[in-house]
């Protein structure tokens, strides 16, 4: 299971590890604003969509998802947060990466290396 996406109006959102033993319910009186912004929040999460796309994603599934007002900034601002955190897991998996070797032979080739050229 993925993790759960815990969107409260009166927090940031963030992401919580779910053990698997965890049912998955979202539920609010009519489904639209509070229930449908944590579905759109997931969609955003387990699809990798941003959040106007993964709002379009739901509302063809169910017309009555509207988040309204501060809901809409919610799911930007959880967009940007994944979209930094997935910027920065790219750069330490870089950083852990060995020196790539056709990076080394170019710079050999140019003459940066012992071996020179023509």
């Amino acid at each position: 299971m993925p993790d759960l996406i815990l969107v409260a109006p009166s927090a940031p959102p963030r992401l919580l590890p779910a053990p698997s033993s965890w049912p998955s319910a979202v539920h609010c009186l009519a489904g639209a604003h509070r229930a449908g912004t944590t579905g759109v929040a997931y969609t955003m999460h387990a699809a990798d969509l941003d959040h106007k796309t993964a709002i379009a994603a739901c509302k063809a599934c169910r017309p009555i998802v509207d988040p309204i007002g501060d809901l809409t900034s919610l799911l930007a601002t959880l967009e940007r947060e994944r979209e930094a955190a997935k910027a920065s897991a790219k750069a330490e998996r870089a950083a852990e990466e060995p020196p790539d070797r056709a990076a080394a032979q170019a710079a050999g080739a140019s003459g940066g290396g012992l071996g020179g050229g023509p």
